[in-house]
């Protein structure tokens, strides 16, 4: 018993050490090449080119075009890295929050339909918004967006979470790695299987299924004995 105690509380840090990494790097990317591309982008944007040189003004056109890509894309790798303030939210507000983040960033419509859930300690609900954030932009990059909906239910033991599209695309096609800076549906499966849940991906001719079910019990008692061990230490 005292091991799986163990067990249980080095998971937590562990998940909890990584959103961290998670952040960290994402405040690097936005202060360290973010600030410079920016920078450079104005300085070569400054002044018109010569009207004498077609060559010049063509050169300093694609530089900037290729820096504004480059910005775009490292913000949106930096927008997906860092979680947004999770501590104060309900379960709820947890998942549309990660909805809300997904239609201002594509420019896209998702339906949802969130039941009242639960509470979940901080840990269980950083999971749960990774759920929907992965899932939602796989549908995005996979189905082009198309009927991205996300629905979430629980009952006494379990908390689960659908995300679907209308779009056709193979389970291998999803399940392949991220070079966006997503997590990827593989780590998402792991980050799922860390608090004890299943993830299951389905290709369907109405289009691609993402569902996670969790259990909510166990991961609220492990949460609640880390707290008190952290409490006993700083006393």
């Amino acid at each position: 018993m005292r091991l799986r105690h163990a067990a249980e509380d080095a998971r937590l840090e562990t998940v909890q050490s990584n959103e961290h990494l998670l952040g960290q790097i994402g405040q690097d990317l936005h202060d360290g090449p973010i600030q410079s591309l920016s920078i450079l982008a104005l300085k070569l944007d400054e002044g018109p080119a010569s009207t004498s040189s077609n060559l010049r003004r063509f050169q300093q056109s694609s530089a900037v075009e290729l820096l504004n890509a480059t910005l775009t894309e490292l913000r949106n790798i930096a927008t997906g890295l860092v979680l947004p303030q999770l501590r104060d939210l309900s379960t709820e507000e947890t998942l549309q929050s990660a909805v809300r983040q997904h239609e201002a960033i594509t420019g896209t419509m998702v339906s949802c339909d969130i039941d009242s859930l639960p509470p979940c300690p901080v840990p269980l609900r950083v999971c749960l918004y990774r759920i929907v954030q992965e899932a939602l932009n796989n549908a995005y990059h996979h189905a082009a967006g198309f009927q991205q909906r996300v629905v979430a239910s629980s009952d006494a033991q379990h908390i689960r979470i659908v995300v679907s599209d209308g779009g056709i695309a193979t389970i291998r096609s999803r399940i392949s790695k991220r070079s966006d800076g997503g997590l990827g549906l593989p780590g998402l499966r792991r980050r799922v299987e860390a608090f004890h849940g299943t993830l299951e991906v389905t290709s369907r001719p109405d289009g691609t299924h993402v569902s996670a079910t969790i259990p909510i019990a166990t991961n609220r008692l492990a949460t609640n004995r880390r707290m008190s061990s952290d409490s006993s230490t700083v006393e």
